[in-house]
């Protein structure tokens, strides 16, 4: 942050957001996951990252630079098939059904999904999240199981640091259906038609 910059931009590419999107397939990720590369990320309120190039193609971006008359840098470790990207790289060369830019599309979309669930999060936060004496409270049990996921992610930010994601948070959220208790993340769960979140006691 010495320079003071607002904006970082990086040279992603629609090839890069399709291996992605691939890998976190792999994974079993959520649409937040599988929203793959976002076009815009704060890293702080006085940084963003964008990601001006995911509409274009690697071949489109190495063709602008050689006509340019600069030669593209080639980095070995691209090649080396330890890493999962690599291999996910190799299975979209051998494969030319697959098209990294329909892959990117959907990924995009996906993004727009995730937006717009954001969006959708806002006044159900205000309406049925809050912060109690004793720690968090949500009423989120008669709500589909993404937006009692999302509350649920909201109240662990409202109590602490912890903030559980993808299994750990749905084992949790089996738990509150079910009226159970369970511990996650320094926190104690209580089911119910209302869900609280309190600090974990000391264990003896």
């Amino acid at each position: 942050m010495a320079r003071r910059l607002r904006w970082l931009a990086t040279a992603h590419h629609a090839d890069d957001q399709a291996e992605t999107l691939l890998m976190r397939l792999a994974r079993g990720s959520g649409l937040s996951g599988l929203s793959a590369i976002r076009e815009r990320l704060p890293i702080s309120p006085d940084l963003t990252i964008i990601r001006p190039l995911l509409d274009w193609s690697k071949a489109e971006l190495r063709a602008v630079v050689e006509q340019a008359g600069i030669d593209p840098v080639d980095d070995p470790s691209n090649r080396d098939p330890a890493h999962d990207r690599t291999r996910f790289r190799s299975l979209l060369a051998a494969h030319d059904w697959i098209e990294p830019a329909r892959l990117a599309r959907s990924a995009a979309a996906l993004a727009e999904a995730e937006e717009a669930l954001d969006f959708a999060l806002r006044p159900l936060e205000q309406e049925r999240l809050w912060v109690t004496a004793s720690g968090v409270s949500l009423h989120a049990f008669d709500l589909p199981a993404e937006l009692q996921r999302r509350l649920l992610a909201r109240a662990f930010r409202r109590l602490g640091p912890g903030r559980p994601r993808g299994p750990e948070l749905d084992r949790a959220l089996e738990c509150l259906r079910r009226g159970g208790r369970c511990t996650l993340a320094g926190a104690l769960l209580t089911g119910g038609e209302v869900w609280k979140l309190s600090p974990e006691p000391p264990r003896a």
